[in-house]
């Protein structure tokens, strides 16, 4: 029944599944940025060697914190701690394994961010909220190894509505309003505050959605870029501009689609050696990476006795334009690469004469070494899937979601706004967040650090 109920409502309040594997990219881009950061200080904040030793950690822990980094003090451990979240991170970052891979990014940063809780601000507790959900989100649908290698012949859904994506949507708000209640609000953020309640509305807008997404979106996005150039602000206002991305809507994806596949996109045929694997493989991430049109055709060569005759003799993949041109080697991939909607510009880079020529040797030296070649794809496996929510992981979600929630009640109900009011339905929410309920469960949001306490318009908001 609430399945149903979700269904009904999807058109209207799903996310589209590429504003989801924008949001991944971005998560993923400023997760490896962090570790770059703080690796120049890694003996310094997160060995024993350094000004916050293992032994000091006691002081600062609060009950059911823990961390993998603090095993061992040694700076050899840190190091490959942060090897485990680089990687993990990465193949984050190109979707593959992508529910895995981030679940374990969300628990190194849980370990990391334990480590030395010195060095944690607000933009840290954003990231580690959104990586959190994306556990449950299906952020490996779009423009990644996943989608590229999947075989299933289902075709995807454009948007979802799950728990997972009410919780993205209700995180989102949370940040913003418990940021505009709290008392450490800089007394000149005026247009934080209002932006704060407005984005909500616009956000959950049940008239003219999708021009409301957008509408928000672009504003929240421009406050935190003016933020970033005023402001000493560091991650905070990249990783906030990446999660407002994944709310772009459906129409502006498919507006977009339409004016960038041109004839010259919709036209391309690309064919590979049936007999190689490595092809096959390439020819798939290819099409994906540089956002080419699914419905590009990627054919065997020995399905065309014309075509097959072209590889055999060129030694080299088959590339057809719209025209009806052949394109081989390495200027085949100058070619498909002009037809990115993102990358065309590298086009001209590829043709560049002396790269040209060795873009050809690189090829030709590939070409005649293809089984040695397949083996930096055979790590990357064919599978079969399809964009559902099962009902335990759409459970989970849920139940995430009201764990966020009653955090969030109890981390506001201090505040003096919420304190000191006389309204009735306030000091109802006063209730809620000290009922027995709340602290029973308050333990969970320490071990998950999901501990809900926002201060993004603060004065003193550290990166």
């Amino acid at each position: 029944m609430f399945a149903s109920w979700l269904k009904s409502l999807e058109p209207r309040y799903g996310l589209d599944l590429r504003s989801l594997a924008l949001l991944r990219v971005g998560l993923a881009g400023v997760m490896l940025v962090d570790l770059g950061w703080r690796l120049g200080t890694l003996t310094l904040n997160y060995s024993d060697q350094g000004g916050l030793p293992r032994s000091a950690l006691g002081e600062l822990w609060l009950p059911g914190y823990w961390s993998i980094h603090a095993w061992s003090g040694a700076v050899g451990w840190q190091v490959v701690c942060f090897a485990i979240a680089a990687l993990s991170a990465f193949l984050m970052l190109i979707g593959y394994r992508t529910r895995w891979a981030t679940l374990i990014s969300w628990l190194m940063l849980i370990s990391l961010h334990n480590r030395n809780p010195l060095v944690i601000g607000a933009a840290d507790d954003v990231l580690r909220a959104m990586v959190f959900w994306g556990i449950f989100l299906p952020l490996g649908s779009c423009y990644s190894v996943d989608q590229a290698l999947n075989i299933s012949p289902q075709p995807q859904p454009k948007r979802i509505l799950t728990g997972a994506t009410l919780g993205l949507m209700a995180q989102q708000c949370y940040i913003y309003i418990a940021s505009a209640l709290s008392p450490t609000l800089s007394s000149g953020a005026v247009i934080a505050t209002v932006l704060a309640w407005v984005g909500p509305l616009l956000l959950w807008s049940p008239i003219k959605t999708d021009l409301c997404r957008l509408l928000v979106v672009v504003l929240f996005m421009l406050f935190h870029i003016l933020g970033a150039f005023t402001l000493n602000l560091g991650l905070l206002p990249i990783i906030s501009c990446f999660t407002w991305l994944a709310f772009i809507p459906s129409s502006v994806w498919d507006g977009w689609a339409e004016r960038a596949f041109t004839p010259k996109q919709l036209g391309l045929k690309i064919y590979y050696d049936a007999e190689c694997g490595f092809c096959k493989k390439v020819v798939h991430l290819l099409r994906t990476f540089l956002v080419l049109p699914q419905r590009v055709p990627l054919q065997i060569a020995q399905s065309d006795p014309v075509i097959q005759t072209a590889m055999e003799t060129q030694n080299s993949w088959v590339i057809v334009d719209w025209q009806g041109k052949h394109h081989y080697k390495w200027r085949g991939i100058a070619y498909v690469v002009s037809l990115s909607p993102i990358f065309y510009p590298l086009a001209n880079v590829l043709r560049v004469p002396p790269l040209m020529a060795l873009g050809t040797r690189l090829y030709e030296t590939i070409a005649n070494n293809r089984r040695f070649a397949g083996n930096f794809t055979k790590p990357f496996k064919y599978q079969s899937f399809t964009v559902r929510s099962p009902r335990l992981l759409n459970g989970a979600a849920l139940l995430a979601l009201l764990l966020v929630t009653l955090l969030n009640l109890r981390s506001i109900a201090d505040y003096n706004v919420i304190a000191q009011s006389q309204q009735p339905a306030i000091g109802l929410l006063r209730q809620i967040a000290t009922s027995t309920t709340v602290q029973t469960v308050a333990p969970l949001g320490q071990i998950t650090r999901l501990d809900q306490s926002w201060h993004i318009f603060s004065r003193s908001a550290p990166d």
